[in-house]
């Protein structure tokens, strides 16, 4: 601002005037009225309303877009493959479909296998990872289709992916650059499975340790 005022002076202007005519010179924002400008005609949210509008919604629409990405309408036809729906009068149409889809690795047969199957005993008490297992070799279609459900269901996360990597960061500093990679594996284990490296009683592996070979001076 005073730098302002002395190249005004050495112009001879006025920084005051030109400043409030360039105010007059300016057009004033028009702001477009609303409904809720008015305070009479304004909504009041309380502060749980408020809440749930700013993060609690946004939240659940984002959950619920999550999960019909990792589960979509297809696997619906999987069902059919539990026990409990063995019976039901369109599963023959749903294996159809999953042989259709998946007529790279499955053929047609799959249907004639599973109403073989489905007579066979034990198989309600049991999980669909032992369903798989139990499943005859020969049915060999019926087996592709119960191993690829359990593929593409299982819950998979990449939170141990990621923490291997922030660890990795930590272990290998410019200090331990050149380490071989045998020691870096096992101190990144060391590092991220640290619950299974707590539990090690310390003494008997340095008994086992000291076990190992023949030395001059005992290990205590």
């Amino acid at each position: 601002m005073a730098r302002a005022k002395t190249l005004a002076q050495c112009v001879e202007k006025d920084l005051d005037e030109e400043m409030s005519k360039k105010e007059e010179r300016t057009r004033p924002r028009k702001v477009p009225k609303r409904f809720d400008s008015s305070q009479t005609t304004a909504t009041v949210f309380s502060v749980v309303a408020s809440i749930r509008i700013q993060h609690f919604y946004p939240a659940i629409d984002k959950m619920l877009a999550e999960l019909d990405k990792r589960f979509p309408e297809e696997l619906k036809d999987f069902a059919y493959l539990q026990p409990k729906n063995f019976d039901k009068p369109e599963a023959d149409s749903a294996i159809r479909r999953l042989c259709l889809k998946y007529r790279a690795l499955v053929s047609p047969t799959a249907v004639t296998e599973r109403r073989l199957f489905r007579h066979a005993e034990g198989l309600r008490e049991m999980t669909l990872a032992e369903i798989c297992t139990k499943v005859p070799s020969h049915y060999v279609d019926l087996k592709t289709l119960y191993r690829i459900f359990l593929t593409i269901s299982l819950p998979v996360t990449t939170a141990s992916v990621e923490r291997g990597f922030s660890k990795l960061k930590l272990i290998e500093n410019r200090l331990r650059s050149t380490q071989v990679q045998d020691r870096l594996e096992a101190l990144m284990f060391a590092a991220v499975e640290k619950d299974v490296a707590n539990v090690i009683n310390i003494p008997d592996l340095v008994s086992k340790f000291a076990d190992r070979c023949d030395r001059r001076l005992q290990l205590k």
